[in-house]
């Protein structure tokens, strides 16, 4: 009777390894990342933008300040994908609402037409000849791309070849009209979310330009990418962006200012509608 204590305190021992083993084991395995696509193909994201800051002018005694909530439901869709798999994407505006403080305005309207934008099965984006300039921008366009959330965050860069908890990368993003993004990635863990196997991952970004430039934007940010559905399915994070800005004036030159903006994110997978 008294070798039945020991016999189960074995059993517990035996089976916390195990369980253990498994645990690491599936932190510590190798993984290839890659975007899938397949040709219409739809993803639909639901995205909530806090922005805080200020825009000055030339001119002005004091900076104006930015204090806005923008919520957003984007489509991304695939046209086609191409034989070395890099897939021609374009991203929708569904619909938006923005607060300006605490009230909310109709000022905001959603573009009309999509964003169109081609990036590789490794994450690499590169946007049509009218938005590859980097210069001075609008203020409703910085606004309503905040960071330009779909090729730094949606549009994840990826390693080059498998990868293991612990191992890092870099990904060059050169922004329309905005500016030269560095980001540094790292694999966090491996687990399972939403029924799949799926890549922790943690990214710091950082402004690489020349000092000639004044726009800048560094951040940092977790997101959960799909292994399996190779696509992203949830990201949080922050960006601090300054940029030049042009706002057209009646009879005048345009007025040219510097926007800086706090941005805090939350990016989430949509189930189909």
């Amino acid at each position: 009777m008294k070798r039945g204590l020991p016999i189960c305190l074995a059993l517990l021992l035996v089976i916390s390894s195990s369980l253990f083993a498994e645990d690491e084991s599936a932190k510590d395995q190798t993984v290839t990342l890659t975007h899938k696509f397949s040709t219409n193909q739809t993803v639909r994201y639901k995205i909530l933008q806090n922005i805080t800051g200020s825009r000055t002018f030339p001119g002005s005694d004091k900076p104006t300040p930015v204090n806005a909530e923008l919520k957003s439901v984007v489509r991304m869709r695939c046209d086609k994908v191409a034989e070395d798999g890099t897939a021609t994407v374009s991203f929708e505006f569904e619909s938006g609402t923005l607060k300006i403080g605490k009230r909310q305005t109709n000022a905001f309207v959603t573009p009309s037409a999509p964003r169109m934008l081609q990036v590789t099965p490794g994450g690499k984006v590169t946007f049509p000849p009218e938005e590859q300039q980097v210069g001075a921008t609008s203020t409703r366009r910085v606004l309503m791309d905040a960071g330009a959330i779909e090729p730094l965050i949606i549009l994840v860069g990826l390693p080059e070849a498998p990868v293991s908890s612990g191992g890092s990368w870099l990904a060059d993003v050169v922004l329309p009209s905005t500016a030269k993004i560095r980001i540094a990635s790292a694999l966090n863990e491996v687990k399972e979310v939403a029924g799949e196997q799926a890549a922790v991952i943690t990214q710091t970004q950082t402004s690489f330009q020349d000092s000639s430039s004044p726009n800048r934007q560094d951040g940092q940010s977790k997101l959960i990418f799909g292994i399996e559905s190779g696509r992203l399915l949830w990201a949080e994070g922050s960006i601090h962006s300054i940029a030049a800005i042009t706002t057209p004036r009646s009879g005048k030159e345009p007025a040219t200012g510097t926007l800086t903006l706090d941005i805090k994110f939350k990016v989430e997978t949509m189930k189909p509608s």
